[in-house]
């Protein structure tokens, strides 16, 4: 698999299309939901397991450098990683004894492990967990502990428990190994099992949830568990054990009606404890046992499948994700990272620079090439870039905010006194006519403005009939071109560019034929309508079938469908060129030809993967923007003639 397919939606490209880059994915993103993450060997990279993926990924710069594809069978779920070694092991057949590890430079070794006394049995029957260090192996099975030399299985010491071993965690210097026995943890000698030091009265808070971990530099055991003289169920605290003697250091207390934490790790440096609660990692001081910083990682109905600390950062899953958080609590995704689906991709009027909008109404700036610009908060319903170097946001109640390429505000309010629901440059920019309607009036106008520096002033306006709706603006041909709806009628209105007085009003059909005695309607909302980039074609969405149709809106006549098809369902945003016409299919993008309507290529996404959420067409028509659900943007070539 190549790191381009670990890090975007996993795409099947025929002939004459290529992934140039992705630009804005949220996190690395894996074909399959994360079950781990583990530590990496020189503690600057984390191992992301899923399914039959690995994947090491360099913490400070958060990039993949060896994607490992399980040729055979999936990594065991029960193995752990200490002392700098990553291990997720290909289960054995029969008798075998042999482990494979991952190393944290991505190199594989193999681990020999004690002979197995039930006959064909799998290496996670025979052991309930397996920790591998470079230099011991701690296997535990029942009440028993098996020190095991890696290289030929070989059993250095055996320990026998009174009670149940509930965890084992190894040492950073692999010198010690402590175990948590029903309510005592002990620290032994990892060569010969010799106890050093044993501390009672540690009760686990729930036994499906255990967390015994050594703190990075390995001068605290840190356990999950139940606060001495607590009611069942009640008291969580993560407790600090002196590695050396036994002694509880510290203790926080965990927040009551936390279902599911996950006790990580303390950083000795910034003094901070960081747990897993759900969907969101939470920093402690550990000095005062205070809440210091929530990060929230996972959507809504997410959760958090594990953690682990790398390069001074915290390496998190989540779904089908990765990514990084500070130890101040800040995800270091870039700021280009979408949070939401990419809804729209739109270009600059000379190209070169694009803007998207996410479902959670940021917007992103672009070049072309992918290189990010700048971001803009929401809220934010659309966007119109005024010029090459300027953008109009506009939020979901009409305010309009004028900003600059690289994201600093211009102007706090483009048109003052309106809410703006649609909107267009005229040629050459000096004009911008919008659908809107005034605050604190009645009634809503077309209305034609003209640039007064980086706000908008109003010149002239057409009042919108009542009862009627207005979208798909354009001023195309010498003329403002207005979509106008009453009830299941269309109309197709042409204004005067300077008054904005009505030239012509042309009525649309409802029905449009596509063969011979077989009618399809027409989209009955104004969602089911747009214009294309050029400003000269009106693109409708045919309902009951699927298929676009477009209008040549300088000559009032009925162009070519795009063409019909009982099985495709292609969304009214696709692009249209005068070369190529790029359908939206969720699931899959074509490329058609614009005329004909003719399939020339196909990108799709693996099932059960990502979707595109929107297209747009590069004005040369070389290359097309797919925005996805994920919140990246791919960059495909097309190649073809």
């Amino acid at each position: 698999m190549s790191h381009d397919a670990l890090l975007s939606p996993p795409l099947v490209l025929p002939e004459g299309l290529r992934l140039e880059g992705v630009s804005g994915a949220p996190r690395g993103r894996l074909p399959e939901a994360v079950e781990a993450v583990l530590l990496g060997g020189d503690v600057q990279h984390a191992w992301v397991i899923a399914g039959e993926y690995a994947v090491r990924v360099e913490a400070r710069e958060g990039a993949v450098v060896d994607p490992v594809v399980s040729e055979r069978h999936r990594w065991l779920r029960h193995a752990s990683r200490a002392g700098g070694v990553v291990l997720r092991a290909w289960e054995g057949e029969g008798r075998e004894r042999r482990l494979r590890v991952l190393e944290g430079d991505g190199s594989v070794r193999e681990v020999m492990l004690p002979e197995m006394s039930k006959p064909r049995a799998r290496i996670q029957e025979a052991f309930d967990e397996i920790v591998v260090g470079r230099d011991v192996v701690v296997a535990r099975r029942g009440n028993q502990v098996f020190l095991v030399e890696p290289v030929d299985g070989t059993v250095r010491a055996q320990v026998r428990f009174r009670g149940r071993p509930l965890r084992v965690a190894l040492a950073p210097d692999e010198g010690s190994f402590a175990l948590w026995c029903e309510a005592r943890v002990e620290l032994r000698d990892a060569v010969d099992g010799r106890l050093r030091w044993r501390a009672d009265e540690v009760r686990p808070f729930h036994e499906a949830w255990l967390h015994l971990v050594f703190e990075p530099a390995g001068g605290h055991v840190l356990v999950e568990a139940q606060a001495p003289g607590s009611v069942a169920g009640q008291g969580r605290v993560m407790l600090a054990l002196d590695a050396a003697t036994g002694v509880k250091a510290w203790s926080l207390a965990l927040e009551p009606g936390w279902e599911r934490v996950r006790l990580l790790c303390v950083d000795a440096g910034e003094g901070r404890a960081a747990c897993v609660m759900e969907r969101r990692v939470v920093f402690y001081e550990v000095a005062r046992g205070a809440l210091a910083e929530t990060c929230v990682f996972v959507e809504e109905g997410g959760q958090i499948p594990e953690a682990t600390l790398a390069g001074g950062l915290l390496v998190v899953a989540g779904d089908q994700t990765w990514g990084r958080i500070s130890l101040e609590g800040r995800s270091l995704e870039p700021p280009a990272c979408h949070r939401g689906a990419v809804g729209a991709v739109v270009l600059s009027p000379e190209g070169g620079k694009l803007a998207t909008v996410d479902g959670e109404h940021a917007v992103r700036v672009w070049r072309e090439d992918g290189t990010w610009l700048a971001g803009i908060e929401g809220p934010v319903a659309f966007v119109v870039w005024l010029d090459a170097e300027t953008l109009m946001a506009v939020a979901g109640d009409g305010r309009a905010r004028a900003f600059a390429t690289d994201g600093s505000l211009l102007a706090e309010e483009v048109l003052a006194g309106w809410a703006i629901e649609a909107a267009c440059v005229a040629a050459g920019g000096e004009a911008v006519v919008v659908v809107g309607r005034p605050h604190g009036g009645e009634g809503r106008s077309v209305v034609r403005c003209l640039r007064k520096g980086q706000t908008l002033e109003a010149m002239a306006h057409w009042t919108i009939p009542e009862r009627h709706g207005a979208g798909a603006v354009v001023a195309a041909s010498g003329e403002v071109v207005v979509l106008l709806a009453s009830g299941t009628k269309r109309w197709i209105v042409r204004l005067d560019p300077e008054t904005l007085a009505e030239r012509r009003r042309t009525e649309l059909p409802v029905q449009v034929e596509v063969k011979r005695d077989e009618s399809w309607s027409i989209a009955s909302s104004l969602g089911g309508w747009s214009v294309d980039r050029a400003g000269t074609t009106l693109l409708t969405r045919l309902s009951n079938r699927g298929g676009l149709v477009r209008w040549d809106l300088a000559l009032d006549a009925a162009g070519p469908e795009l063409p019909a098809s009982r099985t495709d369902d292609p969304d009214v945003r696709s692009a249209l060129g005068k070369r190529w016409a790029i359908w939206r299919l969720w699931t899959r993008v074509q490329v058609r030809d614009a005329v004909t309507g003719e399939v020339r290529a196909t990108v799709a996404f693996a099932p059960g993967g990502d979707v595109a959420s929107s297209v747009e067409l590069s004005h040369d028509e070389r290359t097309m923007f797919i925005g996805t659900r994920s919140g990246g943007v791919l960059r495909v070539r097309i190649e073809m003639e």
